[in-house]
């Protein structure tokens, strides 16, 4: 996610509201990355970058791997601890491109679109390149790339829900997301809007912006999350020693 504080009107129903558009599809999603994870090995040392309000972290956590939540939103990063009952998940505020916290880990995690939220090469090749230092030697680094049909309008209008999303594009691969929904919250009705920038990245810029990190893709995992609308691919970092 982005440096600025996205998702703040609606953080509180965040969960709640994907819960009713996405409920199974997000379960599935989660399921297949954890399935993923968990076959590059046990009890990982894991950053989930633009961890939101945990969502992935916590499944991590409870599955026995030790995760760090990395969410640039505070809104979203406070709904993430208040979830987080048993204290497992460790927190740190901060974008994938103003990371500086402990490296060292197995796995680095950006996904659900997370790259989309950075908008320039430089931020992108910055934001894999502290991907890359939060991570020992033979570590990896799992990310999305979002496919530009993700890019489109949305209307959701079910019992207790309307939203409707529409997306701008202002210029070449770059989008004004903006929302507006109505819900019948378990608290009452409540109303809220957003509005951000996104960008689309062709696979051929992200494959240029890893290889400016210091990173390279080593597998393509994208066919084991056919309904994801995104590509998934691991990477590694680029051996420099041969």
């Amino acid at each position: 996610m982005s440096s600025s504080d996205n998702h703040r009107s609606w953080a509180k129903h965040y969960d709640e509201v994907n819960r009713k558009c996405f409920g199974r599809f997000y379960d599935e999603l989660t399921r297949q990355t954890l399935d993923q994870v968990n076959a590059l090995g046990s009890n990982l040392r894991i950053a989930d970058f633009g961890a939101g309000t945990g969502r992935l972290s916590l499944t991590l956590a409870a599955a026995g791997h030790t995760v760090t939540a990395v969410e640039p939103s505070a809104s979203m990063l406070a709904q993430l601890a208040a979830k987080d009952t048993g204290n497992l998940i460790g927190k740190h505020h901060a974008s994938l491109q103003t990371y500086d916290g402990p490296s060292g880990h197995d796995l680095a995690i950006a996904v659900f679109t997370v790259i989309a939220y950075i908008l320039t090469p430089e931020e992108l090749a910055a934001a894999f390149t502290r991907a890359a230092h939060s991570l020992k030697p033979e570590g990896h680094l799992l990310i999305d790339v979002p496919r530009r049909m993700l890019f489109s309008h949305n209307h959701v209008d079910q019992e207790g829900l309307r939203r409707d999303i529409t997306f701008t594009e202002t210029s070449t691969n770059h989008f004004t997301y903006q929302e507006h929904t109505t819900l019948d919250s378990s608290t009452g009705k409540v109303s809220y809007e957003d509005t951000f920038p996104l960008r689309y990245w062709t696979p051929e810029e992200v494959l240029t912006a890893l290889q400016v990190a210091g990173l390279k893709r080593t597998q393509d995992w994208s066919g084991h999350f056919p309904m994801a609308g995104a590509e998934y691919w691991l990477c590694a970092k680029i051996d420099t020693s041969r």
